[in-house]
């Protein structure tokens, strides 16, 4: 019996264990140009890991995060990088590039897993996804001597930034 009550509370803190979150939900809230924004996302670590170039490839659809899709939400209508995007929410992605602008995706299928995407050429994913993108916006990333561990999106005065690794995202809304 006590054999059993033994293994049974092993299994429970293996249990509890395996449910923790490599990559912890996150979400980022503020106001920007009069809109209330809100981004819901699962944060991945660096954990010694090259991340663009490797783990995310150059020129791959990224979810932005990990898990499910990143969203976004604005309560109002606002431009992003000078286009108009409506209010409501989407599934925010990114296509990285060694050399050039790296593409942001906002796209009206919002309710779906990351994993549907992740790691498509953009041929590809515009076979199935590009009938609900409503934006595209191209933007420099800056790149940064400092680390950062974890994915992470700030909602700025000017709009929103994504960090990881050493690149930074920057993304202007009016």
């Amino acid at each position: 019996m006590q054999k059993l009550i033994k293994l049974s509370v092993v299994f429970i803190i293996v249990l509890s264990f395996s449910n923790c979150t490599k990559s912890p939900h996150r979400m980022e809230t503020g106001e920007v140009a009069g809109a209330q924004i809100k981004i819901d996302y699962s944060s991945p670590s660096v954990h010694g890991r090259h991340i663009f170039g490797e783990l995310v490839g150059y020129g791959k659809l990224w979810r932005a995060g990990a898990n499910a899709a990143t969203t976004f939400t604005t309560d109002k209508d606002i431009t992003v990088e000078g286009r108009e995007l409506p209010a409501g929410m989407y599934a925010l992605f990114v296509i990285p590039s060694e050399d050039n602008d790296w593409t942001l995706i906002f796209n009206s299928d919002y309710n779906r897993s990351g994993s549907t995407i992740e790691g498509l050429s953009p041929a590809d994913y515009d076979e199935k996804n590009k009938a609900t993108d409503v934006l595209r916006a191209n933007i420099k990333p800056v790149m940064a001597n400092d680390l950062t561990e974890n994915l992470t999106f700030k909602i700025t005065d000017s709009g929103f930034s994504l960090s990881w690794e050493h690149v930074t995202l920057p993304v202007e809304i009016r």
